[in-house]
């Protein structure tokens, strides 16, 4: 437990009547807030607001109460930790003879939300000391030596974040594990690592079209100093740590905006790895080992690795149902719909028809509208895929309207509005599909998952294309592909490859349209994107005829007929033939 904070018996700190007035008006501008008074009193006895004897420096106090007075009442608190945070580094280069060193520990301590040992400790202060060596050789030689002398300093740092009470004991009895005060974490969430500090882990399962909340470290650097912390904890085999900081800073759906997919993939596996080679039923408990199966196969989904993802998910189905064995839950409902959309990517459509209804069934007892929502969704894509345009509309009408009515969940509603955006286009609906699409977008952008906007970009590179508007439709396309680059979503970078394939098509040039359909088949056949397969040779059969190569263009194109059919992917079967009719090299198509 952490200790209890005493009263403050406000007589202790009153020691000139001179001084009562500035001190009553900061004790009430905290509302008497118990951890506010606590700091207040250390600041007054230990944060250099005394001088020698009774006197104290009125400045010091005359400059928080302006702060103060000038911010809402639920702000008040966090800024007098903030003067805590900032006296206590001052404090610290007095100490240690470097600014920064407090400042950079508690931004790395406030990642654990369970008490961290001293050894723990120790890896973050060498972390944090590791980003201020120089490597420029000679002409920082005293520098580093600098440094090297502070590896031993790490107790001096963690004894002033204590006697300041910015860290506190888990066992006042003890001098054992250490834990960062709730309102001190969210401070550096905020203040520090630039996110927003009432997220915190939600302790289910997400999916790619989840609503639930995604925590996320923060800045870009934020990021980079949990990866770092992570990997310093897994070299030293403190897997518990490094798992509790993963689940607790990190999560699929939030990777885009600090890193990318490759860098997330394989921290996963690496703690991955060490779990299952030291995993013990003392240190992880169902749900923990339940998330980091989720979260591996959402990642491996996010990057594009299907065949991953399936492999990972399934194992998880599995543990899921041992969690929920003894009611239907939301584990397994989850869980189902992750092999659902799953299916779908592999090309494989009537599996993942039975999946969805599986789920549907599992979730009639949960009654859970978002679930039924998304659910729609992806039978709705499912019915698209297949060229039933009538249900799938329905379908998608069906799934907006409960994830509406569930609460307005923004990625299921920015991934079904642009599905229904790309339906709405192929049925020749342009201004409907142009709102939609449209609408997509802007609630990704809203809800700030690049992913989604990248998607969203790709979707209405096809819209301008479909009108003419070349110029606008490239901007597109070059926008999603630079970004599917750079968070590493390689599915998405497969679409927008075809779909400049068939940009090149629209312009006359077949040889660039040739090398973009390679360029996405390469990708597809590497990870098992079983309808990108399907387009790509469609995309490839259409290019070698442009270009005269008719026997290499009916073999593409009757392999894509033949896979496609397998598939159930039929409106793509139906692309195929009607392309084959033309040429004179099939039947003719209704």
């Amino acid at each position: 437990m952490i200790a209890r904070v005493t009263p403050l018996d406000s007589a202790s700190i009153k020691t000139s009547a001179g001084f009562n007035n500035l001190q009553d008006r900061l004790l009430t501008l905290v509302n008497g807030h118990p951890y506010a008074l606590q700091l207040v009193r250390w600041l007054v006895s230990n944060g250099g607001w005394k001088k020698a004897g009774s006197e104290y420096r009125v400045k010091p106090f005359r400059n928080l109460l302006s702060a103060l007075a000038l911010l809402p009442e639920a702000q008040r608190v966090s800024r007098v930790v903030q003067e805590a945070v900032q006296v206590c580094d001052r404090r610290g280069k007095v100490l240690l003879g470097m600014p920064g060193l407090v400042t950079g520990l508690a931004q790395r301590l406030a990642s654990f939300m369970s008490p961290v040992s001293g050894e723990v400790i120790e890896l973050c202060w060498n972390d944090l000391l590791s980003t201020m060596t120089p490597n420029n050789g000679a002409a920082n030689q005293a520098e580093s030596s600098e440094i090297r002398r502070l590896r031993g300093r790490c107790k001096a740092i963690r004894g002033l974040l204590l006697d300041a009470h910015l860290l506190q004991q888990a066992d006042p009895d003890s001098n054992g594990p250490s834990i960062m005060h709730p309102l001190v974490r969210s401070f550096v969430f905020s203040r520090l690592h630039h996110a927003k500090s009432e997220q915190l882990p939600h302790f289910g399962l997400s999916g790619f079209t989840s609503g639930i909340a995604a925590v996320h470290p923060g800045s870009p650097e934020a990021g980079a100093m949990i990866v770092r912390v992570i990997r310093s904890l897994c070299k030293s085999d403190q897997t518990k740590a490094a798992f509790s900081v993963l689940r607790a800073r990190t999560e699929a759906n939030s990777v885009c905006r600090w890193s990318n997919f490759q860098e997330y993939l394989e921290l996963l596996v690496r703690v991955m790895n060490l779990a299952r080679s030291q995993i013990t039923a003392a240190d992880f408990s169902p749900d923990d080992v339940a998330w980091l199966y989720n979260e591996l196969g959402l990642a491996c989904c996010c990057h594009g690795d299907m065949p991953d993802a399936f492999a990972v998910w399934n194992q998880g189905l599995e543990i899921s149902r041992q969690i929920d064995r003894r009611h239907p839950g939301a584990h397994t409902v989850q869980s189902l719909l992750h092999l659902g959309h799953t299916y779908v990517e592999l090309g494989r459509l009537q599996l993942a028809e039975e999946m969805l209804h599986d789920a549907a069934r599992h979730n009639r007892q949960l009654a859970d509208l978002d679930f039924a929502g998304r659910i729609h969704g992806y039978l709705g894509l499912v019915a698209h895929l297949r060229g039933d345009r009538a249900a799938a509309d329905r379908q998608y009408d069906l799934s907006l309207q409960e994830i509406h009515d569930a609460g307005g969940n923004p990625r299921a509603r920015s991934v079904f509005c642009r599905y229904r955006g790309d339906l709405a286009l192929a049925t020749g609906d342009v201004q409907h599909a142009k709102e939609l699409i449209d609408q997509s977008h802007a609630i990704a952008e809203a809800a700030q998952f690049p992913d989604l906007v990248a998607f969203a970009r790709k979707s209405r590179g096809h819209l301008y294309r479909s009108g003419g508007d070349l110029g606008k439709a490239r901007a597109e396309y070059e926008f999603a592909l630079s970004e599917a680059r750079r968070f590493r979503i390689l599915r998405l970078e497969a679409d927008v490859h075809s779909e400049l394939a068939r940009f090149a098509l629209d312009v006359g040039d077949p040889h660039t349209a040739l090398r973009r359909a390679e360029c996405s088949l390469r990708i597809s056949n590497r990870l098992g994107l079983g309808l990108r397969q399907t387009h790509g040779m469609v995309v490839l059969g259409i290019a070698n005829l442009r270009l005269g190569e008719v026997a290499w263009g009916h073999a593409c194109l009757d392999h894509a007929v033949t896979i496609g059919r397998s598939q159930g992917y039929l409106s793509r079967v139906l692309e195929a033939e009607r392309v084959l009719w033309e040429c004179g090299l099939g039947p003719k198509v209704p």
